[in-house]
């Protein structure tokens, strides 16, 4: 299984969509490029080739992917995520979009940061994901 989170969420498609051997799923935690959380908010930067990056992937990908992302993600948005996969699973790429409620204020304020500071979260459907695709929690 391939597992990353932000940049490495990204790679982690990426490689997806090269269909290693032996590899049977992956997860994308918050993945995606070109985010200013401080100077544009929510709002990365060429977001429209994002896609259409994740849409080449899914074209390609034959693994299931797990797609979590924060409401509160101060790097790619609420809906920029769900583009994305859209995109992703259009193009034929298998998967699942699992929206995360906003990072609690307690933990911060960037829930780009909910892999880290909030598993609690996640894990539901990261377990779920994980036992439709025969490993254990």
């Amino acid at each position: 299984m391939l597992v990353g989170q932000s940049i490495g969420g990204a790679a982690t498609v990426a490689l997806a969509a090269k269909n290693p051997a032996g590899i049977v799923a992956a997860v994308n935690f918050a993945g995606g490029g070109g985010g200013d959380p401080a100077g544009r908010p929510g709002v990365p930067c060429r977001s429209d080739l994002m896609q259409k990056l994740y849409a080449s992937y899914g074209a390609t990908a034959r693994v299931p992917v797990l797609w979590v992302y924060s409401e509160n993600d101060k790097y790619w948005g609420k809906q920029l995520p769900l583009a994305w996969f859209s995109a992703f699973s259009k193009a034929g790429g298998l998967g699942e979009f699992s929206q995360l409620p906003p990072l609690p204020p307690a933990l911060g304020d960037d829930g780009h940061a909910s892999f880290t500071r909030n598993p609690s979260a996640w894990r539901p459907a990261f377990e779920e994901f994980i036992r439709k695709n025969g490993f254990s929690p």
